[in-house]
């Protein structure tokens, strides 16, 4: 069965139609991003398209988390300069800010990684927790502002630690380009 629901996107309404994602729905929660662990894949993309939609780069960014710090230790320590974390996230509003996407399907969810606590990278991080990371591939309809449509697709990177989920990816792909960090 598949459930349809929506989230306003630039004065349009996105349409997500994916299986099983019992739990979503139109109201508040949709369209705020909080700083609280997100506990399910479905919920991740639903605030995913819910905080595009209202062209909020911090709230893409709190999807983000708090990544480095409380998942990895690195040396030297990876960048935290707010400005380098914000930047592809202000990309991909203005990449989007002329289309009604349409979430049509999720394509594809490849588990990429399952690293234990401890995990060694070979290049100076390690793990503080276990992780389990996954590439998400999104099956979009994208229309323009002169109502012309294509599909396209978006690949999300996501992270699944501590009972939450997060965006991880630092290059995020869609039909529109490349963004990358």
């Amino acid at each position: 069965m598949t459930l349809a629901r929506c989230l306003p996107v630039g004065g349009a309404r996105v349409q997500i139609g994916l299986v099983a994602i019992a739990a979503l729905g139109c109201g508040a929660t949709a369209t705020r991003a909080s700083k609280a662990a997100i506990t399910s894949r479905d919920n991740l993309v639903r605030a995913f398209f819910a905080a595009l939609s209202a062209r909020d780069v911090a709230a893409l960014m709190r999807l983000k988390g708090s990544e480095h710090e409380s998942t990895l230790e690195c040396t030297p320590p990876l960048s935290s300069d707010p400005d380098e974390q914000r930047r592809p996230f202000a990309m991909i509003v203005e990449q989007t800010k002329e289309l009604r996407i349409e979430l049509v399907d999720v394509i594809e969810d490849t588990v990429l990684a399952d690293l234990p606590a401890g995990y060694d990278d070979g290049y100076g991080c390690r793990t503080k927790v276990a992780l389990r990371f996954h590439r998400l591939v999104l099956g979009l309809r994208l229309t323009s502002a002169d109502g012309s449509a294509r599909p396209g697709k978006w690949t999300i990177q996501l992270s699944e630690h501590d009972g939450g989920w997060y965006l991880t990816s630092d290059v995020l792909r869609s039909e529109l380009g490349t963004v990358t960090r």
